[in-house]
């Protein structure tokens, strides 16, 4: 299929159109771009864009590289709001949400992507690290993470725990901060004793998952 002369992107002859619904999203976008190229892709995720900003400024610049696209939008609510899908050359597909822009492509050197990736970046949001934990949980793709935010414990180590507890925090928290390490840790004792706690103080010190 020669798509890239194609003026409205189609899918692939004798694909069904049923393979790309998702019962938890939009639609399944992996699935979605083995329609339309028939390949598998890779992607890049982007979280913490400024979507108000992204939408327009996208369109504009973008718009004789994009072929086609496809939105859910809550009528009630701004357009930039809604959830877009673009179909791009260079056999380039990318969606926005909320807040996150994920590209899914199957050449990591195209040169579109490489300019995407330069443009995206720049619609990074800086916000305030607040406390959170990611609990693992069951999708219908499989297993995924689930971030649940809440308020870090105000605690003294020292009138909460025995004399030595500072110490064992300290050299704790230089390994869960390292690049690359799980950082694993089993932590066992009577119940009411502070484990919770503590696990809750800790994640309002670290920037990761």
């Amino acid at each position: 299929m020669n798509y890239g002369n194609n003026n409205e992107p189609e899918f692939l002859p004798d694909f069904n159109l049923q393979h790309v619904n998702h019962l938890m999203n939009f639609y399944h976008l992996p699935k979605m771009y083995l329609g339309y190229f028939g390949k598998v892709p890779s992607y890049y995720s982007f979280s913490a864009c400024d979507i108000k900003r992204f939408y327009p400024e996208f369109q504009a610049k973008f718009k004789e590289e994009i072929l086609g696209k496809h939105f859910m939008r809550n009528f009630e609510k701004e357009e930039y709001k809604a959830d877009v899908i673009f179909i791009l050359k260079q056999q380039i597909m990318l969606k926005q949400d909320a807040d996150e822009v994920t590209v899914y492509f199957h050449n990591e050197n195209a040169s579109l992507l490489l300019e995407l990736i330069d443009f995206i970046r720049t619609f990074k949001k800086e916000k305030p690290h607040k406390a959170e934990i990611n609990l693992i949980i069951m999708q219908p793709h499989g297993l995924d993470n689930k971030k649940i935010n809440f308020a870090k414990p105000d605690l003294n180590l020292n009138l909460s725990y025995n004399h030595d507890f500072p110490g064992f925090h300290e050299r704790m928290l230089k390994i869960l901060q390292e690049d690359n390490k799980s950082g694993l840790h089993l932590l066992y004792g009577k119940p009411g004793t502070g484990k919770s706690t503590y696990i809750r103080y800790l994640c309002g010190l670290i920037k990761k998952k």
